[in-house]
């Protein structure tokens, strides 16, 4: 092509003056560029050039915030933000590992008091049942002789099914339960309505189990059960929680009507087939005594009981239960507090491998091994204070979701919640543990070995 300098053409080369006058600019801007950095580099100690913050894009950001903020917490923070794929990992896993960890000790707690609240369905000492009913006046007075038996209660339960308007019926049985109404063996959980009255008689409590299997009921609307293959139509007037253990294996729904008017319009007055007995103490093994005590006495009577079973069998069932699934989810939160604990000294230790003339320099200069203690200390807890006080504030609304998925799937109600204050604080502890000990090998390395061995 042509070159064209000063209006004069060349077909083959550009003249010296053009290319000398390209020379002498380009230098130029580059030396203009290059003068300001070079000139303040070289103006300042070495200490001010370690301790001074980095001018970045971030720093101008929040200059407030770095203003006020001694020279150590600033090395901290621009250490921190160094390699911040690692950083967003090993916090990552921190937070899910704390969110796990504390909703599963809140998961605990709720399950703690939801037992509390399900038990008070079952406060007998012991309950049998018997394969038909037998008269109550018998049984009554045989149990009340017993040594350490002090009180009874008949119940009549019998399998139902609901009859629809359509003309199907429910899909599967459910337990209808006639007992007294101020029964002191039961203290219901009412979610909607009222309970039982001495006066009702047509009145009926469905739980939640039995709602779960017919949706469309509501307070006040009319059921048809099954009594004796009789339709008999009842009104509802409440809604109580349901049990994790009913009145047999195979139904856990129920439905809580008056026991006069259910032995009354079955024909069978005076007479039960669920019996619970309250004894004098509350020892276990007083209530075991009992329990071989009333089946010796009612062989007398050519009827045994089908189902025989001390109070504290069922808590401890129910406890069994829901323990297997806390235990679960606390293995695997401390699964991820150890992977999160790993991640956190793999990340200070390859900061360290990384930096290793850069430490060998500020020890060279005169940094105390105290203070360069402190600092990789302070960048492990930013880590993990930082994580664990977010990992609290997402574990509430979890643990409250995680609460009623755990109910709806065990009783078909959410479990009463309450978040566990004493699983934060433990995460905030385990958390500054997990940041001291994955600080350990490192701070080694830069306090016990040579300078010489870091300025490699």
């Amino acid at each position: 092509g042509l070159w064209t300098v000063g209006q004069v053409a060349h077909p083959h080369r550009p003249p010296l003056s053009g290319v000398g006058v390209g020379l002498g600019v380009g230098l130029s801007a580059a030396l203009l560029g290059a003068w300001q950095p070079v000139w303040r580099s070289t103006s300042i100690n070495v200490q001010s050039a370690l301790t001074a913050a980095p001018r970045t894009g971030m720093r101008l950001k929040f200059h407030w915030l770095a203003s006020h903020l001694s020279p150590d917490w600033l090395y901290v923070g621009r250490n921190l933000l160094r390699h911040q794929g690692r950083l967003a990992f090993t916090t990552a896993t921190l937070l899910l590992a704390g969110v796990i960890f504390v909703t599963t000790v809140t998961l605990s707690t709720s399950i703690a008091r939801t037992l509390t609240t399900l038990m008070a369905y079952w406060q007998a000492d012991v309950r049998f049942e018997t394969a038909l009913p037998v008269g109550t006046y018998v049984v009554r007075n045989e149990v009340l002789a017993l040594p350490g038996a002090a009180s009874i209660e008949a119940r009549l339960v019998e399998e139902s099914v609901r009859l629809r308007s359509d003309g199907s019926r429910s899909p599967r049985p459910f337990n209808l339960v006639g007992l007294p109404p101020a029964s002191p063996f039961l203290q219901p959980t009412l979610l909607a309505g009222r309970w039982l009255r001495d006066d009702d008689l047509a009145a009926v409590v469905v739980d939640s189990e039995l709602l779960r299997m017919e949706p469309d009921l509501r307070v006040g609307d009319p059921i048809v059960i099954h009594v004796q293959d009789t339709p008999v139509t009842w009104q509802i007037v409440g809604v109580a929680t349901g049990q994790l253990l009913g009145y047999s294996l195979t139904n856990s729904a129920a439905a809580y009507v008056s026991y006069r008017y259910l032995s009354e319009i079955s024909q069978r007055s005076g007479l039960a087939n669920f019996y619970l007995v309250g004894t004098k103490t509350q020892d276990p093994a007083a209530q075991t005594a009992l329990a071989l005590h009333i089946e010796d006495s009612l062989h007398r009577y050519r009827f045994s009981p089908t189902v025989l079973e001390p109070g504290f069998v069922r808590a401890a069932t129910a406890r069994q239960i829901f323990g297997l699934v806390t235990t679960l989810a606390l293995a695997l939160s401390l699964l991820f507090a150890l992977i999160g604990g790993l991640s956190l000294a793999n990340l200070m230790g390859l900061a360290v491998w990384e930096r290793q003339r850069e430490i060998g320099v500020l020890r060279a200069v005169g940094g105390y091994s105290r203070t360069l203690t402190r600092l990789r200390t302070g960048e492990a807890l930013g880590i993990a204070l930082g994580s664990g006080a977010a990992a609290l504030l997402a574990a509430w609304p979890a643990s409250w979701l995680l609460c009623r998925q755990v109910g709806g799937v065990l009783i078909n109600t959410p479990l009463t919640y309450q978040y566990a204050a004493g699983g934060a604080v433990g995460w905030l502890l385990l958390s500054g543990f997990l940041a001291w000990a994955s600080t350990q090998k490192s701070i080694r390395t830069l306090t016990r070995g040579p300078v010489r061995t870091l300025l490699r």
